[in-house]
């Protein structure tokens, strides 16, 4: 991932990464894209889809480029 939005940011495209608050991407990332860190309840948090919504009708992206956490400790 990080080096998707390294080599699309030395393109000249904006990028905005979503993620949780905390996360190791977060801080690397931040050298090459707008980081929005939010909160994500560690089991099942319902209302995490409706703050991702909220963010995409502020930014109102042209893209998204969606991963899942599942399988990241497996």
């Amino acid at each position: 991932m990080l080096e998707l939005l390294e080599g699309l940011a030395a393109r000249g495209i904006e990028n905005i990464l979503a993620c949780t608050k905390g996360s190791d991407i977060a801080r690397e990332a931040k050298l090459w894209v707008r980081v929005v860190e939010m909160r994500m309840e560690e089991v099942l948090d319902l209302m995490f889809t409706q703050r991702l919504r909220q963010l995409m009708d502020e930014i109102r992206p042209d893209l998204v480029h969606e991963h899942s956490r599942r399988g990241v400790d497996e």
